[in-house]
Formats: C-alpha cells, structure tokens, sequence
C-alpha cells in the first residue's frame, strides 16, 4: 500500500531543480487524485508549488512511465498538456516506475458550466484541431501507429484480437456472444476495407472529458501514456460517438467548425471518412466496455483500481452502450431483450 508519508519522504529527498525549484523541498499537503485504469495519481504541494506523483498500476507495462514521459517532452513545446519534470524507474522506494510532472490547474470539462454545449463543443474542436496540426517531424514518426491508421481492415483486427476473443472466453452467455459475433461479422462485410487512404495525425490517445482541462476559457490534455500518429476522421468518429453522448448535428459542426480553425488541411475525403467511420467506433466502445467490465469482474486489473472502483458503474456503462448501439442499427434490433446487466453480473 503507497502511503503518503512514503511520498513525503521521496519528494524531500529530491534535488529541488528537478522540480524547477531553488529552495529546498518541503512538502506542504498530498491528496489523493482521480484514478485511471493504469495509474494512481496524487497531487502533492510543495514549496507552494503543485505536482502529480503518478505511479504506473499495470505491472505488465514495465515501460508505462518511460512512454508518458517521452511523449509529454515531444509536445512541451506546444503547450498542450502538464511539463514532465521526472521519470523514476528504479523500483526502490515504490514497487512499480513513476512520474512526477506539474499539475495543471482547472477542472476536467464535464465538471464545467455548458457541458456540451455548441461553446464548449467548439473549443474542443479547436483543441483536437491543434494537436492534429502538429508537425510530423522524425521523431513523432517513430511514435507507435494506432491500428486505425493502418486503415480499416486492421483496426477490424484489433477489435477482435483486444477485446471480443478475450469476451469470448469470459461471458457464459451463448446470446450475446451470438450479438457480439454477428455484428462484427455485418460490420466486416458492410464498411470498406482500403477506400480511403489514412491521414496520419498526431493525437493523445484518448481524448475524453476526464483528458480535458479548462483553467480560464484555456484547454489542455492530461494523461499521454498513449501519444501515438492515427488517422484524424478515425479520432474524430471516436469523439463524435463516445464524448459523453453521441453528438448530434449542431454539436458535430460546431466541433469541426473549431477543428479546422487549426486543421487547414485534413485530407482528401474528410467528411466522408467520418461518416463511414463511426458504426466501427461505436462497436469497438461496445466491446471495449463489455470486456472491460468482465475484466473488473474477474479481477483482471490492478488491486488498487480493484479496491476503489464501482463494477457496477462499468456495467451500466456496457449497458448504455449497447443501448446506443441498437438505436443506431449497429446492433440487430432481435438482440433488444438482452439484459445486458444481469448477463454481466452473471460474467
């Protein structure tokens, strides 16, 4: 168990100019802050400075903190996320690597007056839209591609391979098994295979409400454990049907009406791509969430996220999802009677 007072003592022991300090550290409060899948995150005051003390929890991903910390120096330069200030992969005070990088002030958007609103909706398009007008120089070519930049094909692949096989071996029941498989296999036979060339973009990863903070009317990302190069209709598809909810028309062109006050040049086909993209993406949520929730089940994750998560907030959100799947088409309206709660709970 990581105390404070272990995090205390770490900080103290550190050289101040690592933190971007003269005096030495005297450490004022710690408090616990909100936690991902793959991190525990605290805020620490020191020097009536703030930081975040971020420790990798996936002890399978030895190289986590090393892939964050790369990331957020390729794109300090741009100021669009947190400064790193240091990288700790020793194991010796703690037993995984970790992280110490500035905290960002403000709250996460869906904590914000206007919530989705057309003004909101707007700046978040203009925040995509500057990181996918970065430049691609030799270095952030070498950055990990997402599958879906390789076109649709492979990311068909991926969803397969990620998140329905391990489905498969979980769920005992036949039903939605049958739902899950006969919808990938329309969704192969239906979307186009190499019709569009991908867009290579630079993107955070995952760009969602709780990435996203707003410190008077300025945006910025946090977590960029997974900075990688993918196709920008493919991002924005993901964004137009799993930000909070579905957007709708008004919110889609207000999104891109701030996207491409940065993004002069999107590609051939942009739009198009967009649309043929989104029934993928909102399937992949769906299958995300379904095995996401069967792996929190099966305590599949790390025993600090195990402990302070809700499972059953990741099932109704398996439920929703499926829910938003039905409505539109994606999912064949015969699997409507499926009990998407009590089937999880059940495993």
């Amino acid at each position: 168990m990581i105390s404070k007072e272990d995090i205390r003592s770490y900080f103290e022991s550190l050289r101040p100019d690592k933190l971007g300090l003269k005096n030495k550290i005297k450490v004022q409060r710690i408090s616990k802050l909100g936690m991902g899948t793959g991190n525990l995150n605290f805020l620490v005051k020191a020097n009536d400075r703030k930081y975040v003390f971020r420790i990798n929890m996936n002890p399978k991903l030895k190289k986590k903190s090393r892939k964050e910390f790369q990331s957020l120096k390729i794109i300090e330069k741009y100021n669009i996320g947190p400064k790193p200030r240091i990288l700790d992969e020793s194991c010796s005070k703690f037993d995984s690597d970790l992280m110490i990088i500035d905290y960002i002030e403000g709250k996460t958007c869906d904590k914000l007056k206007g919530y989705l609103g057309l003004r909101m909706i707007r700046n978040l398009g203009r925040l995509c839209g500057k990181m996918h007008s970065v430049p691609l120089d030799k270095n952030l070519k070498k950055l990990n591609i997402e599958e879906a930049a390789k076109g649709y094909r492979n990311h068909k692949k991926l969803i397969k391979k990620e998140y329905l096989d391990p489905a498969y071996k979980r769920l005992k029941n036949k039903k939605v098994i049958e739902m899950l498989k006969s919808t990938y296999d329309k969704l192969k036979r239906t979307l186009p295979s190499e019709k569009f060339e991908p867009h290579l973009v630079l993107s955070q990863g995952d760009f969602c409400e709780q990435n996203i903070i707003v410190y008077k009317g300025e945006y910025k990302l946090i977590d960029f454990e997974d900075l990688e190069l993918t196709d920008n209709a493919s991002e924005i598809a993901h964004i137009f049907v799993d930000f909070g909810t579905p957007f709708d028309e008004k919110q889609k062109k207000a999104f891109l009406e701030g996207y491409f006050e940065h993004m002069k040049n999107p590609g051939k086909d942009f739009l198009e791509k967009i649309k043929v993209w989104m029934p993928l993406k909102q399937f992949t949520v769906l299958a995300w969430a379904i095995d996401h929730a069967l792996k929190v089940q099966t305590k599949q994750m790390h025993h600090h996220f195990i402990e302070e998560n809700d499972p059953e907030r990741d099932i109704n959100y398996a439920k929703i999802v499926f829910k938003r799947c039905l409505r539109a088409g994606i999912v064949d309206k015969k699997y409507k009677s499926l009990d998407m709660v009590k089937i999880l709970r059940a495993g």
